[in-house]
C-alpha cells in the first residue's frame, strides 16, 4: 500500500510539473493548482478561470474589465455581495474545481488527457493528505474533431445579422434596466431561441451568455429586479454537435463575433448531462440553473450589450496636462486652440482642430475641461439660441455623449449621466446608419434654427469642442488694434463719397484704391479717419507689394505726384499697447520682417510698445522705398486703402495678380486645372496662391485658418457624410505638410488636395474667393490704375509730306478738313467711323501723317472756342471724337501725356463722376459735341479724328 501511495504522489507531481511547463514556468500560477487534470493556461498572472478569483476592491468600488468572453461591470461594495456568497467561490473549491473559461487552442485540445470527475476528486483528496493511497484510474481522451465542432454547434446564429426578424419586442412587452452603468433589456414575450437572438441583434444587443458563475449570479439578480422567475433563453447551443459528443467542447456561447466554449465547471454546476447531448440548447431556469431545451421552445429572453456598447465612460481617464499651463494656472497660447466664447454661464472652446471622439475627449481633458454636454433642456436651448445670431464658426462638433450598454441609450461621459428629456435631434436621428454610430455629435443648423443632436461613428472626425473653467493668460500677444471703425454717413451719397479730393490725393494699383491724406494725424486718428471714409489703413505684407506700390507712383515723372513720394505715411502696422512683434491691424496679420527688408537706415522696428509703422515711397527704384517705425503719437499723413469694386473673387484675383505679376493663363491652365502642377512652377505663382489665401482670410501669420477652411468644407459636403469624412481625412493629410518657405508650403498643400480630390479642392478655392455679389467701395473705384499713357508718339508714326503740303495748300487732306477757331487755332477733323477705325491709336496715325497729334487744349479758352465752333457745325453724324490721351494726377486733375502739363482747370466739370465711373474703360478721353469731356465708354469708339493744334 505504501508503494501504491508513493506512486500516486509521483503521478500527481508529474502532472503538476507538466502543467508548470505549459504555463511558461510561472511558479506563481501553481500555488493552488495541483489538480488532477490539465487545462489551457491563460498566459497571464493567473492560470485558473476568471470567476474563481475575487475582484480587487478599491476604497469605493471595483471594476472587472475584459474583452469578449468576460463580463465588464462596475459595482459598489454593497453590490459585490451578490457575487461573494456562491459556494464555489472559496480557495479550496477553486483548487478542486477550477477550469479555464477561455477556449483551448486546437493543438492543446488534441493532446490533453481529461479525468472523470469522480476520479479527479478522489485523486486530489489522496494527494493532498499524502497518508492515504487509494487506487485511482484515468481515461485517455479520444481525438476531437475540433473544426467539425466549431462549424456545427453555432450554425443557427452565424447569419442572424442578415436575416429578417419577426419583432416580439415592444413597449408593452419589454423592460429596460441599467445595472452598474450597463443597459439590459428583458422581453416578457416568448420566442424561439433564434428569434430571441434576432430580436436582440436588431436592437444592437446580444442574447445573454453566462461565461462564469459571477455572470450567472448577476443575471439571476437582474431577473429578480425585472420581477420574474420564468426561464429565459441564453445563446448557448450545441445543435448539430454530434461530432463533439461526450466532450467538454459540446456547448458554446454563440456570440456573433466569436463563440466561447461553455466551461466544464458551468456544466457541472448546472448538472448538465455530459452524455445525453444532441440537438439541444441552453436556457436559464428560475432556480438559477442552466438546462437544455429544444431551440423551438418558447421562452422569454434577456438581451445584453455587445462588447462595443459597454460603458466606456467608467473606463475613461481625464487628465489635465500641466505643461499646457503657466505658473498661474492659465492656458498658454490659448488662441492657437480656436475660439474661446463665454456664454450661457459657461466657457466654451470651439476648436480649430479635427479629431475622433476620443481625441476630442483627450484635448478637453488636457485643458482641464470636458466635451460639450447639456445637463438640462435649458442648457441645450441656451447654446442653441447662441448659434442663431450670426454664427461664424463651424457646423459640426463632438459632444461628451456615447451609447451606453446598447445603441439607443445615450449618456454623457464621465459618469454615464443620462441625457435630459426634450433635447432636439436631427430628423431621423438617431439612426445608427453605419451600424457603429455610438457617439453623439451636435450640428449647428445653417438656417439659424439652432442645434440638433445626431449619432456618428466614434472613429470619424469632427471639430472638437470643450466647455469648462479654463483660465486664459492675461499677458498680451497682439497689439491693441482699435476695434472702433465707424463710417461717417454724412459725407456719403448713394454709398459713395461726395467729394473725393477734399481728403487728399488718390492713386490706384495693386488691385486697390489708395488715398494719400491731406491731413496729418497720430496713428489712432489716422485709423479712425480711414474708417470714416469707408476705407482702412494700408497694410504691406510682402516685398512684392512694396514694389507694386513703388511702381504705382513711378508711372509718370515725379512732378505728377509731388505729394505721394518722399513723405512718411502711417500704415496699419503697430505694436500699440503690447511690446513685441508688430501686426498689420487692418488684416490681423503679423508683420513678417523676413519678407520686408527695406527699413529706414537699415533699422528694424523696435519691439518696445507703442511703435507704429510708416511707409515712404519713391518713384525711382524699390531700393529707395522703405518702411520705418515711429512713436504712434507722432503726427503724420497716412495711407488709406480699399479694394477696387467687383465680386470678392474678382477683388482677390486682381490684387494678387498685380502684386505677384501672374497672368490669367497661369491661373487657368495651372492652378485651376485639376491636373496642373503648381509645385514645380516659379515662386511668384506659388506666392499668388498664398496671397489668395490671405485675402480670402484662410491664411493668417503664415498658418492656415483651419476653422474657416473646415467650415467651407462642411458647407460643400453637408448632404454627404461620407464625402465630409473623406474631405476631413484629406484635410488632415494635406495640412500636415511643412517646409521652410511659406509659398512653397501652400503650393504643396494645394497640390496634395488636388491629387486627393480635385473637385472638392477647387470647390474650396471658389468658396473661399466668395460669391458673385458685387462689392462697391466707398470710392466707387478710382480709375488711376488704368489711365496709362500710350507710347507717344507711336514708333510707327511717319509724317507724310504730301499730305502735309495738301493740307497747307487746300485746307483738306485724307478726306478731312481744317477747322479754325475764333482765336486762330487750327484743328483737323475727319469722320472715320465707316472706315472701321474706332481706336485712338489708329486715329492718332492720321494726325501723325499730317505732322500733328491728337488734339490737346492748352487753355480753357482754347477748349471753349473749339466747343463753340463745333457746336455751330450742322452735322447729322460724328458727334464724338478722341482727343489726346491724359493721365490721372490723383488730385482731381489730369495731365496731357504729350507734354505732362495739367489740363486747364474747368475742362473736367464733374470730377467725382469722371474719376470713378465703372461703366468706362479708363484708357482714353472722349470729347462729345454737346456734353464735353468724359472717359471713353467700354467697347465704344469715336466717330471723328480730331488733331491739333495744327502747327502750320
Amino acid at each position: 500500500m505504501r508503494t501504491l501511495g508513493l506512486l500516486s504522489i509521483v503521478l500527481v507531481l508529474v502532472i503538476v510539473r507538466y502543467q508548470f511547463v505549459l504555463c511558461g514556468g510561472r511558479k506563481a500560477n501553481l500555488k493552488h493548482s495541483r489538480r488532477p487534470f490539465i487545462i489551457k493556461c491563460c498566459g497571464g498572472s493567473k492560470c485558473s478561470a476568471s470567476f474563481m478569483h475575487k475582484p480587487k476592491r478599491r476604497s469605493s468600488d471595483f471594476k472587472t474589465s475584459s474583452t469578449q468572453g468576460h463580463f465588464q461591470t462596475a459595482v459598489t461594495k454593497n453590490e459585490s455581495r451578490d457575487y461573494e456568497n456562491y459556494p464555489f467561490e472559496t480557495e479550496t473549491s477553486s483548487s478542486a474545481e477550477g477550469i479555464a473559461s477561455s477556449e483551448p487552442t486546437d493543438s492543446e485540445l488534441t493532446t490533453v488527457p481529461i479525468l472523470k470527475t469522480a476520479e479527479a476528486k478522489t485523486t486530489l483528496t489522496k494527494a493532498v493528505t499524502v497518508t492515504k493511497t487509494p487506487t485511482t484510474t484515468s481515461t485517455t481522451a479520444k481525438p476531437i474533431n475540433i473544426k467539425a465542432c466549431k462549424l456545427s454547434r453555432c450554425a443557427n446564429f452565424t447569419l442572424i445579422a442578415n436575416q429578417s426578424v419577426s419583432q416580439v419586442i415592444s413597449a408593452s412587452t419589454s423592460k429596460i434596466i441599467v445595472k452598474n452603468g450597463t443597459t439590459f433589456l428583458f422581453s416578457t414575450a416568448a420566442a424561439t431561441q433564434v428569434d430571441a437572438a434576432k430580436n436582440c441583434f436588431s436592437r444592437k444587443l446580444n442574447l445573454i451568455s453566462l461565461q462564469n458563475v459571477l455572470k450567472m449570479n448577476l443575471v439571476q439578480k437582474l431577473l429578480q429586479d425585472f420581477g420574474t422567475d420564468s426561464a429565459v433563453w441564453t445563446i448557448g447551443s450545441n445543435e448539430g454537435n454530434t461530432s463533439c459528443q461526450n466532450y467538454d467542447l459540446s456547448f458554446a456561447w454563440c456570440n456573433p463575433k466569436r463563440e466561447i466554449v461553455l466551461p466544464v465547471i458551468m456544466q457541472k454546476l448546472n448538472s448538465l448531462d455530459l452524455v445525453q447531448k444532441g440537438l439541444t440548447t441552453l436556457m436559464l431556469n428560475g432556480a438559477a440553473a442552466l438546462k437544455t431545451s429544444d431551440s423551438n421552445s418558447l421562452f422569454p429572453f434577456l438581451c445584453e450589450p455587445k462588447d462595443e456598447f459597454q460603458d466606456t465612460c467608467l473606463a475613461l481617464k481625464c487628465n489635465k496636462d500641466s505643461t499646457l499651463f503657466d505658473a498661474n494656472g492659465n492656458v498658454k497660447d490659448g488662441e492657437k486652440y480656436g475660439k474661446w466664447t463665454r456664454t450661457c454661464d459657461k466657457l466654451y472652446l470651439f476648436s480649430n482642430k479635427l479629431g475622433t471622439w476620443q481625441q476630442g475627449w483627450d484635448l478637453c481633458c488636457n485643458l482641464g475641461m470636458k466635451p460639450i454636454w447639456f445637463s438640462s433642456a435649458t442648457d441645450f436651448e441656451c447654446l442653441s439660441n447662441t448659434t442663431k445670431a450670426n454664427w461664424t464658426l463651424n457646423w459640426n462638433y463632438w459632444t461628451a455623449g456615447r451609447a451606453m450598454g446598447t445603441w439607443g441609450r445615450w449618456a454623457w461621459c464621465p459618469g454615464a449621466v443620462n441625457l435630459p428629456d426634450s433635447l432636439s435631434w436631427a430628423p431621423g436621428q438617431p439612426d445608427n446608419n453605419q451600424t457603429d454610430e455610438n457617439c453623439l455629435h451636435v450640428q449647428v443648423t445653417k438656417n439659424a434654427s439652432g442645434i440638433l443632436l445626431s449619432d456618428r461613428n466614434c472613429s470619424h472626425k469632427y471639430i472638437m469642442a470643450c466647455q469648462g473653467d479654463a483660465l486664459m493668460a492675461s499677458t498680451c500677444n497682439k497689439p491693441n488694434c482699435s476695434m472702433q471703425c465707424s463710417k461717417n454717413e454724412s459725407i456719403f451719397k448713394d454709398g459713395l463719397l461726395t467729394d473725393l479730393f477734399a481728403h487728399g490725393q488718390w492713386n490706384a494699383g495693386c488691385g486697390k484704391d489708395y488715398l494719400f491724406s491731406a491731413e496729418t494725424l497720430d496713428w489712432l486718428g489716422a485709423w479712425k479717419y480711414c474708417c470714416s471714409i469707408g476705407m482702412k489703413l494700408a497694410s504691406i505684407e510682402a516685398l512684392e507689394e512694396l514694389n507694386c506700390l513703388t511702381n504705382m507712383v513711378a508711372k509718370f515723372p515725379r512732378a505728377a505726384y509731388p505729394d505721394q513720394c518722399g513723405r512718411d505715411f502711417w500704415t496699419s502696422g503697430t505694436n500699440r499697447g503690447c511690446p513685441g512683434a508688430h501686426f498689420w491691424c487692418s488684416d490681423d496679420e503679423k508683420l513678417n520682417t523676413e519678407e520686408l527688408a527695406n527699413w529706414k537706415n537699415g533699422q528694424m522696428p523696435s519691439e518696445s510698445a507703442d511703435q507704429c509703422i510708416f511707409i515712404n515711397l519713391s518713384n525711382s527704384t524699390l531700393s529707395d522705398t522703405h518702411l520705418g517705425a515711429d512713436a504712434c503719437t507722432n503726427q503724420k499723413p497716412f495711407l488709406c486703402e480699399a479694394l477696387q469694386p467687383g465680386t470678392k473673387s474678382m477683388q482677390i484675383e486682381r490684387t494678387c495678380k498685380e502684386i505677384w505679376n501672374v497672368t490669367d493663363s497661369e491661373v487657368n491652365d495651372i492652378i485651376m486645372n485639376p491636373s496642373g502642377d503648381v509645385v514645380n512652377q516659379r515662386r511668384n505663382l506659388k506666392c499668388y496662391l498664398r496671397c489668395c489665401g490671405k485675402k480670402g482670410n484662410v491664411i493668417k501669420t503664415g498658418s492656415l485658418v483651419k476653422d474657416t477652411i473646415l467650415r467651407n468644407l462642411e458647407d460643400l459636403t453637408a448632404d454627404d457624410p461620407e464625402a465630409m469624412q473623406n474631405g476631413f481625412q484629406n484635410f488632415d493629410s494635406c495640412t500636415s505638410i511643412q517646409s521652410t518657405d511659406e509659398c512653397h508650403t501652400m503650393a504643396q498643400m494645394f497640390q496634395c488636395g488636388k491629387k486627393n480630390d480635385a473637385d472638392l479642392t477647387l470647390g474650396l478655392v471658389t468658396a473661399i474667393k466668395g460669391d458673385a455679389t458685387v462689392s462697391v467701395t466707398a470710392t466707387g473705384g478710382i480709375q488711376t490704375g488704368g489711365r496709362l499713357c500710350p507710347l507717344y508718339p507711336a514708333e510707327s508714326c511717319v509724317p507724310n509730306q504730301t499730305n502735309i503740303d495738301e493740307l497747307k495748300n487746300t485746307g483738306s487732306s485724307l478726306g478731312g478738313r481744317v477747322m479754325t477757331t475764333s482765336n486762330g487755332k487750327k484743328y483737323f477733323m475727319k469722320y472715320v467711323f465707316y472706315e472701321g477705325i474706332t481706336d485712338a491709336q489708329a486715329e492718332a496715325n492720321y494726325c501723325c501723317a499730317l505732322g500733328s497729334h491728337l488734339a490737346i487744349f492748352e487753355s480753357l479758352a482754347d477748349f471753349n472756342d473749339f466747343g463753340t465752333l463745333w457746336k455751330g457745325v450742322n452735322e447729322n453724324y460724328g458727334h464724338v471724337a478722341h482727343i489726346g490721351p491724359t493721365f490721372d494726377n490723383g488730385d482731381g486733375t489730369d495731365s496731357w501725356c504729350l507734354n505732362f502739363k495739367r489740363l486747364p482747370a474747368g475742362m473736367i466739370t464733374n470730377i467725382n463722376t469722371f474719376y470713378r465711373n465703372q461703366q468706362w474703360n479708363s484708357t482714353r478721353i472722349l470729347l462729345e459735341q454737346s456734353a464735353g469731356l468724359h472717359i471713353s465708354p467700354k467697347g465704344n469708339g469715336a466717330h471723328q479724328v480730331l488733331c491739333g493744334p495744327i502747327p502750320y
